[in-house]
C-alpha cells in the first residue's frame, strides 16, 4: 500500500484543508474518467494547488486514493467502536452501509475492477481489526479469519449489487452473510 508524504502536520488547519481540497478534486475526477486517465496535472488544477504543496502532502496520486480509503476505513472503525458488543451481524452491516450510503463517486471506488487493490486493502484494513478476530478462539487462526470475513462480506456485496436484487434490505444481507461467516452453508 503507498504511504502518505510524512512532511505534512496533519493538525494544522491549513494542511487539513489542502489535502480535503486535493482529495476533493481526485473524488471529483474518478466521478469523470477512469483512473488510470487522472494525471497529477488534473488534481492539480482541480484541487487548485501547486506542485509542490501536492508533493509535500502525497508522493502520487495513488497515495491520495488511499488517504481517501483510509478516511472511510476509519469512519466505519469508528461505527465499530460505538458498539455495546461484538455483533458480526452489526459489524458486516456497517460495512455494507458504507458502501451502499455513499454516491459516486464512491460507489465506483466499490464496485468498480479498477479499484480491486484498494477495496482489498480497505477490506483486509476493517475486517482485520480485533473486533471481528474475536470471533476466533485459536489465536493462530485470527489473521485467516479476519480475512475470510472480509472476503465473504465483500464477495457477498458485490454479488447482490450486481444482481440489482432490491428485495433484500442491507440488514437482511449483513444477517445472511454473518450467518454463513459463522454457520457455514450447512448452518
Amino acid at each position: 500500500m503507498p504511504k502518505p508524504n510524512t512532511n505534512k502536520n496533519p493538525n494544522d488547519i491549513r494542511s487539513k484543508k489542502t489535502m480535503r481540497d486535493i482529495k476533493n478534486a481526485m473524488l471529483s475526477l474518478i466521478a469523470e474518467k477512469p483512473f488510470d486517465k487522472i494525471r497529477v496535472e488534473d488534481i492539480l488544477r482541480e484541487a487548485p494547488v501547486q506542485s509542490n504543496t501536492f508533493y509535500k502532502y502525497y508522493a502520487s496520486k495513488k497515495d491520495v486514493l488511499y488517504d481517501i480509503g483510509n478516511d472511510i476505513v476509519e469512519s466505519m472503525k469508528a461505527a465499530l467502536k460505538a458498539l455495546d458488543k461484538a455483533d458480526l451481524h452489526e459489524g458486516v452491516r456497517i460495512f455494507y452501509e458504507e458502501i451502499s450510503s455513499r454516491e459516486e463517486p464512491y460507489h465506483r471506488l466499490f464496485t468498480s475492477d479498477e479499484y480491486e487493490d484498494l477495496l482489498e486493502w480497505m477490506r483486509d484494513k476493517y475486517f482485520s481489526s480485533v473486533f471481528f478476530t474475536s470471533f476466533v478462539s485459536d489465536s493462530g487462526y485470527k489473521e485467516i479469519a479476519g480475512t475470510f470475513i472480509g472476503y465473504t462480506a465483500l464477495s457477498i456485496y458485490k454479488a447482490w449489487e450486481k444482481s440489482g436484487d432490491g428485495s433484500r434490505t442491507i440488514d437482511e444481507l449483513a444477517a445472511a452473510a454473518a450467518d454463513l461467516m459463522l454457520n457455514g452453508l450447512g448452518g
